[in-house]
């Protein structure tokens, strides 16, 4: 459960504006934040793109050592 439970959308992106999602969608303060219909990040907002996956973590247990939870096998995957 988080702060977004309440309320999952749909959401309508005005036109020129993106919606944004934290990589912790269930604990990340993110476009659907705020009110219902979400806040939206106008295109000239935005600095670049994300081209690779640097760092994934899983959860406690999983990946490189017992106890590290880092995905190897996804660093310098393309974001699709």
């Amino acid at each position: 459960e988080g702060w977004h439970d309440d309320y999952e959308g749909p959401f309508q992106v005005p036109p020129g504006h993106l919606f944004m999602m934290g990589d912790n969608r269930d604990n990340s303060e993110d476009g659907r934040k705020g009110r219902k219909g979400g806040w939206f990040v106008p295109f000239g907002h935005v600095k670049g793109r994300a081209l690779v996956i640097w760092l994934s973590l899983g959860k406690p247990g999983i990946g490189l050592g017992d106890d590290t939870g880092i995905r190897v096998d996804r660093f310098f995957d393309p974001v699709r």
